[in-house]
């Protein structure tokens, strides 16, 4: 309480003006160094902490959006297509999004790089309209434009990169030998002359690692044992570091830093040229599947299949590997799938463990879905939705869920189905000998949705997904886009439509005469170009 300076009555301390005289409230100053009321300093004081840690969170709950938006897949996809064919006498080559390159001769073989924006080319140029020529080929690079490398070749491997090639040149198969170079960063580099008194084994074969920088391959020593070497463009030295008789090569790691082979029918990974650190992984190998950088295989030996990394021992997976569940547009080249790790991944099993198995994090394999039933299944782009059909029915799983409940999508005769990139939507037909196949389409776990009532199907490949979600389909021999509401009648097409496949970047139309087929190709569904021609089967 304070006292009025006019009139003496006292007056409240949130008073400014006396109640008895009107006269302004006089306060004294606070002395210095004293605090104020203790009540405004603990808001005060709270009000200017609260504000920082909010800003905070709110950066924080943003940076990890922008983070998990934006991280790494594990999964590496295709990057673009380079389309390639033969027309009449001519070689068309078309890098996606460039004029087009035409070269006389014919089409012997290609190759593609992981990602799909590289390629190698061998073309017969000598002019007898003939795939075959005793003397070689020649050799071609292609990215964004076409470079002529050599002639004479007879055989070529183009790293996964793209980047690097390795070819063989006067090969005598009759005497097992020939010359062997590299093709990397425009130079060519011959590799079999510093190995004195040998010459490479030129019907064993060889290897390049996947960025193109190293090449293993068998040798013929003076005793006549075969031996694996590696021309160490950028590598580890490895000639001369395994010897013996019928040794081949399957694949070798960048800088040579895990080195795969065959000898007498079993099977080693080796660490460089360190021959006391190869690891017997099994007799009779007949599968694998490598990750992008080959540190880590999954292989099947005698019926079972085990798993080794970095070059160790073999880890035992329950089951027979069938094949991985890969998102739609992931790379993938022979032996080589493109992930980083096999880690929480997914593969079709069979025998005694037949459906969907998952390698876990501990690389340790444990069932999601056991029945011998599951045959199609797909994993959408998140890498963990796993959309599968088993006995007529479709079903929906979170593969990295514990325990997870198996959601029914569709419980019907379903023939076929599909699945657009994010999984969120299912195109499938119904099959139903006592009535027509159905098309429909259905989001989520919502109500099927018909597309066409009397689907009509006798093809190749009925339905196909194009870029992430657009639906074409094969109908009574016409091919169809689904835009939404109804399907749209794709009418370039005179002769009957016979298959559809499509990915990321390109959309593949077969078609039929009756006396030949003709294969098209279209970027964008409007324009298509004709780039091959068959025999009716």
């Amino acid at each position: 309480m304070y006292t009025c300076k006019s009139c003496g009555a006292e007056i409240a301390a949130d008073m400014k003006f006396c109640g008895t005289c009107g006269a302004p409230v006089e306060r004294p100053e606070a002395p210095p160094g004293s605090m104020p009321a203790a009540g405004k300093t603990g808001a005060g004081k709270l009000k200017k902490l609260i504000v920082p840690v909010m800003i905070l969170a709110v950066v924080m709950i943003a940076a990890s959006v922008v983070f998990n938006a934006f991280k790494p897949s594990k999964y590496e996809t295709v990057k673009g297509v380079i389309f390639i064919w033969q027309d009449d006498d001519e070689v068309v080559i078309e890098p996606s999004g460039e004029s087009k390159t035409k070269i006389d001769g014919v089409l012997v073989s290609q190759l593609r790089s992981f990602d799909g924006t590289k390629a190698a080319l061998l073309i017969n140029e000598d002019g007898t309209g003939s795939s075959y020529n005793s003397d070689g080929y020649t050799l071609y690079h292609v990215s964004d434009k076409v470079n002529r490398i050599t002639d004479g070749v007879y055989d070529a491997k183009l790293s996964l990169s793209g980047d690097g090639i390795a070819f063989t040149k006067e090969v005598d198969y009759s005497a097992n030998e020939g010359e062997l170079y590299l093709w990397i960063n425009g130079n060519v580099n011959e590799i079999t002359s510093p190995l004195i008194g040998a010459h490479f084994a030129a019907n064993i074969g060889y290897c390049i690692s996947p960025d193109g920088r190293t090449v293993a391959f068998t040798y013929v020593g003076l005793d006549g044992e075969d031996i694996i070497g590696a021309y160490p463009y950028y590598s580890t030295k490895l000639n001369g570091a395994v010897h013996g008789d019928d040794v081949q090569l399957v694949a070798i790691a960048d800088d040579a830093k895990y080195v795969y082979y065959n000898k007498n029918s079993a099977f080693y990974v080796m660490k460089g040229s360190d021959d006391n650190s190869k690891q017997k992984l099994g007799e009779n190998v007949y599968q694998y599947y490598f990750n992008s950088d080959l540190s880590q295989i999954v292989y099947t030996s005698d019926e079972k299949s085990y798993i080794s990394r970095n070059g160790g021992e073999k880890q035992s997976l329950s089951g027979s590997v069938g094949y991985f569940l890969m998102p739609r547009g992931t790379s993938q080249h022979d032996y080589v799938i493109g992930i980083s790790s096999f880690a929480d991944t997914f593969f079709h099993s069979g025998g005694n463990s037949a459906g969907i198995t998952r390698i876990n994090a501990k690389f340790e394999a444990s069932s999601v879905a056991r029945d011998r039933n599951i045959n199609g299944a797909v994993l959408a782009d998140d890498g963990r939705t796993i959309i599968y059909s088993k006995s007529g029915g479709l079903y929906k799983i979170d593969g990295l869920k514990e325990n997870a409940d198996t959601v029914e999508l569709v419980d019907g005769d379903v023939d076929g189905f599909i699945v657009t990139k994010d999984g969120s939507t299912i195109y499938f037909n119904s099959y139903n000998e006592a009535a027509p196949s159905e098309l429909y389409y259905q989001k989520g776990t919502g109500k099927p949705i018909v597309i066409d009532a009397s689907f009509s199907s006798f093809s190749y490949g009925p339905l196909a997904i194009f870029k992430e979600d657009i639906l074409y389909y094969v109908d009574n021999f016409e091919l169809y886009v689904f835009t939404g509401a109804k399907g749209k009648l794709v009418s370039e097409f005179d002769d009957k439509v016979i298959g559809v496949s499509a990915g990321l970047y390109s959309i593949i139309v077969r078609t039929t005469d009756g006396s030949k087929e003709f294969s098209y190709h279209s970027t964008d569904g409007k324009t298509w170009e004709l780039e091959a021609t068959y025999p009716a089967y």
